[in-house]
């Protein structure tokens, strides 16, 4: 305690003038407001509260908060400013006479810049590169009249029965890609012992140039045992363990028993 104030403060609402002290009763407090707040402020000790907003519609005319009770206008809140993405009035162009904002996909105004290879948008500014191309006389590039800038541009014409394009300019060519068909073919393989198994696989054809390939069924999903090819082949294929025990109604025979799925064949049937 201050010696000051041992037996009485002497209070100036809510703080001692001699000591310092402050007490916290609201009616002693001297508060006056701050400018441009919805906060007003103790005289004497500093203290600050804060007070209602003061709304005119959707904007506080004290501090500037905003809340979202707005006087549109179409796009645009007529009190506070605020835009909403809907209602604009483009007019058929590219800007919003209301809020200002453009969009990309309207009408713009595009006036090309003297001597540059930049057209210009005379509503809303925007700018886009556009060259001005012709072709040089029996060759693939075009080039611009206005900056000289070049690129190769090939005149493609399709081959009749063929996967290829062929420029008419300078005969250079590119694949265009295959339109591939599958066909199931098999062999029969002959052992030892007469014994004999079928090999299956597929060709790929194209429907358009003829082209085939021989291809080996592969199944997608390596850890499965049954599956399907690309070309809709039953695909089988099992890690068999061979001289198991396998059950046979209420016995057992020798057989072979995949690791894989569990399929269990008996030998010999």
């Amino acid at each position: 305690m201050n010696w000051k104030c041992l037996f009485v403060h002497k209070w100036n609402g809510c703080k001692c003038e001699k000591c310092g002290k402050i007490r916290d009763y609201e009616d002693e407090h001297q508060y006056v407001p701050v400018e441009g707040k919805c906060v007003e402020k103790c005289s004497i000790c500093g203290k600050e509260q804060t007070i209602s907003h003061a709304w005119n519609g959707c904007k506080c005319v004290q501090c500037g908060a905003v809340r979202d009770i707005h006087a549109w206008n179409g796009c645009k809140c007529v009190q506070c400013g605020a835009v909403r993405d809907i209602l604009h009035k483009w007019n058929g162009g590219c800007k919003c006479e209301l809020c200002g904002i453009t969009r990309d996909e309207g009408v713009h105004k595009w006036l090309y810049l003297e001597n540059e290879c930049v057209e210009n948008c005379s509503i809303c500014g925007k700018q886009r590169i556009r060259h001005k191309w012709t072709f040089l006389e029996n060759k693939c590039i075009e080039e611009c009249s206005i900056c000289g800038k070049q690129r190769i541009r090939h005149k493609w014409v399709k081959l009749e029965n063929e996967c290829i394009d062929r420029c008419s300019t300078c005969g250079e060519e590119r694949s265009i890609g295959h339109i591939w068909k599958y066909r199931i073919q098999y062999e029969e393989i002959y052992g030892e012992w007469g014994t004999s198994a079928n090999k299956y696989y597929h060709i790929k054809y194209c429907t358009v140039c003829g082209k085939s390939e021989e291809e080996k069924h592969e199944l997608s999903n390596k850890n499965k045992c049954i599956d399907k090819c690309i070309c809709g082949f039953n695909i089988e294929e099992h890690n068999w363990q061979h001289n198991v025990r396998v059950r046979n109604g209420p016995g057992y025979m020798m057989g072979k028993r995949c690791t894989c799925c569990g399929k269990e064949v008996i030998y010999g049937m």
